[in-house]
C-alpha cells in the first residue's frame, strides 16, 4: 500500500525519452481517422488501443506481463476499460478492479507530479498525456466512451487527498499494480479494499485518528433537477463506523499505523465524501505558458476551494 507521497514504480517508465514514445502521440494516434480518411468509431479506437497492448507483448516477448500491463495503463488509460465501467454501471467485480486499479495509478502519478523531487521529464510527459485525454474527452467518441467520467474520478480523488495533505495527514492508496501481491491464490489489495470494501484511500490525522473513504465525484448529479444547486456545489461527508471484518491487507495498514501512533485514540471510522468536479469548484489541468511550471500546474490539479475543504475536514470530525 504505497504512501500517496511516494514515487511511482512507472515514473521512470514515463520520464524515459530514450526507451518510450510520447504518451500524448500514443494514445491521440487511437483516434486518428482511418486510411480512407473516415473518422474511427467506438469500436475502432477499443480495437487499436487491444492492438497496441498486443504489439508490445509480441515486440517485447521476454518481457514479464505484469510490465506489459503497467505499460498499457499509463499510455492507454480510459481506452482499456468500457463505457460502463467507467460509470459503474453492471460490471463484474474484475471490471471493477481494473476500472479502480486505473483510476489509483493515475491519483498517484498526479499527486507525484506536484513533490519536489518529482523528474522534469516525467512532469512534461505526463502533463501532455492528460492534456491529450482531456481533447479527446471533449470529442463526440469520448463522450460515448466516457472518458470525461475517467478524468472526472481522478480529480476527485485528488481533491480528497489534497485537502487532507493541507490540514496534515497522511495518505495511503492500495497497490495498484497488478498482481501486487506475491501470495499466489490471494486476492489484490485493489480487489480487497476498493471493489469488496468500499475503500478507495486511508487517511490518517494528525492525531493518529483513521479514515477509510470512498471519494466519488458529484458530476452525475449536474444534469438532475431534482437536486438543489447547494447540493451540487458543497461537498457531502457521511461518517459512520466500520462494519463487516476489515480485509487483512487493510488491516495489516491499520496495525501499522496504531504502532506509529501509541499515544493516539486511534479511531477507526468509515466515510463516504463526494465532491463537486465543476471547474468553479475545482481546479482543472491548467494550460502550460512562459508564468508556470509543471509542478506548479499539478500542484493546482483538483485543488478544491478553501471553502469545500473546510467543509470536508468538518465533516470527518462530526
Amino acid at each position: 500500500m504505497p504512501e500517496i507521497a511516494e514515487q511511482p514504480k512507472t515514473a521512470n517508465i514515463i520520464g524515459n525519452e530514450r526507451q518510450t514514445p510520447m504518451l500524448s502521440e500514443t494514445y491521440e494516434s487511437m483516434f486518428e481517422k482511418t486510411e480512407k480518411g473516415t473518422t474511427p468509431d467506438e469500436t475502432e479506437v477499443k480495437l487499436r488501443a487491444f492492438y497496441f497492448k498486443e504489439n508490445l507483448k509480441k515486440t517485447h516477448p521476454k518481457t514479464p506481463e505484469i510490465v506489459i500491463d503497467n505499460i498499457s495503463q499509463i499510455y492507454l488509460g480510459p481506452l482499456l476499460l468500457s463505457p460502463e465501467a467507467l460509470r459503474g454501471e453492471g460490471i463484474s467485480n474484475k471490471e471493477k478492479e481494473l476500472s479502480a486499479r486505473i483510476q489509483h495509478h493515475f491519483t498517484h502519478l498526479s499527486m507525484y507530479a506536484s513533490e519536489e523531487n518529482a523528474d522534469e521529464a516525467f512532469r512534461q510527459r505526463y502533463y501532455e498525456s492528460l492534456l491529450a485525454m482531456e481533447r479527446s474527452a471533449n470529442s463526440r467518441i469520448g463522450r460515448n466512451l466516457e472518458i470525461r467520467s475517467f478524468l472526472n474520478g481522478i480529480k476527485s480523488e485528488i481533491a480528497v487527498i489534497r485537502t487532507l495533505h493541507e490540514h496534515g495527514f497522511k495518505v495511503f492508496i492500495p497497490d495498484y499494480i497488478p498482481n501486487s501481491d506475491n501470495d499466489t491464490g490471494k486476492s489484490s489489495e485493489t480487489m480487497d479494499w476498493d471493489v469488496k470494501f468500499g475503500t478507495d484511500l486511508v487517511g490518517v490525522s494528525p492525531e493518529g485518528d483513521i479514515f477509510l473513504i470512498d471519494a466519488k465525484g458529484r458530476k452525475y448529479l449536474e444534469d438532475n433537477k431534482t437536486h438543489n444547486v447547494e447540493l451540487n456545489t458543497q461537498p457531502q461527508v457521511d461518517s459512520y463506523n466500520v462494519s463487516g471484518e476489515i480485509p487483512d491487507s487493510l488491516q495489516k495498514l491499520i496495525d501499522e499505523i496504531k504502532l506509529n501512533h501509541p499515544s493516539g485514540k486511534n479511531t477507526i471510522r468509515k466515510a463516504r465524501i463526494i465532491v463537486p468536479t465543476g471547474t468553479d469548484f475545482m481546479t482543472g489541468l491548467k494550460a502550460k505558458t512562459e508564468n508556470n511550471t509543471y509542478q506548479e500546474i499539478f500542484h493546482e490539479y483538483g485543488m478544491m476551494t478553501t471553502e469545500a475543504q473546510n467543509s470536508i475536514i468538518q465533516g470527518l470530525k462530526e
